[in-house]
């Protein structure tokens, strides 16, 4: 791809004028969908905005955000702050299309199991509270954790803390 001076600016656009890029190889679960749904009816459209691209013939085409538009929409949304991308060629913005889907990348299931539990000691919630909170609802069975891209079910090893020093203890 030739480097050339491409605009981005953030604008205010209507979600049903954003036109899906054709073709779009990037997948999520029904379950994954619906907790994207419920995350935007409860919070908000707060995280990742889209990414679309303003065609020559005026028509804005998503480069990154396909089914965080179809969620926002879903969850009755009319509009949000998109950033938007002028300058590009048809093959570039298809290429950016990919390298976005191929970037979202996924859970080192440890790392993720650490995470948890630091937000399940520093605030004194439970595990339920979290996954609700984060939309990954039907991906846990008591502490069960599958990750979706490897059909692979994570055991999460519960802990208690000392209730003095913070120590972490392990059932």
């Amino acid at each position: 791809m030739d480097k050339q001076l491409v605009g981005v600016k953030f604008q205010r656009l209507q979600l049903k004028a954003l036109k899906e890029t054709e073709g779009n190889p990037q997948i999520m679960s029904d379950d994954e969908f619906n907790g994207l749904v419920e995350s935007i009816k409860q919070k908000g459209w707060l995280l990742d905005p889209a990414v679309a691209w303003l065609r020559p013939d005026g028509e804005y085409q998503i480069i990154s955000g396909h089914h965080r538009v179809r969620a926002a929409i879903e969850a009755g949304l009319v509009e949000a702050d998109v950033k938007v991308v002028e300058g590009l060629t048809d093959e570039q913005a298809r290429l950016l299309v990919l390298e976005a889907n191929q970037r979202r990348g996924r859970f080192d299931m440890a790392s993720f199991d650490s995470f948890i539990d630091r937000i399940i000691g520093d605030f004194d919630i439970d595990i339920e509270t979290v996954i609700d909170e984060i939309g990954l609802k039907n991906t846990v069975d008591g502490n069960k954790i599958f990750d979706n891209d490897e059909d692979e079910v994570y055991e999460r090893k519960p802990f208690r803390r000392c209730p003095k020093c913070g120590f972490k203890l392990t059932k």
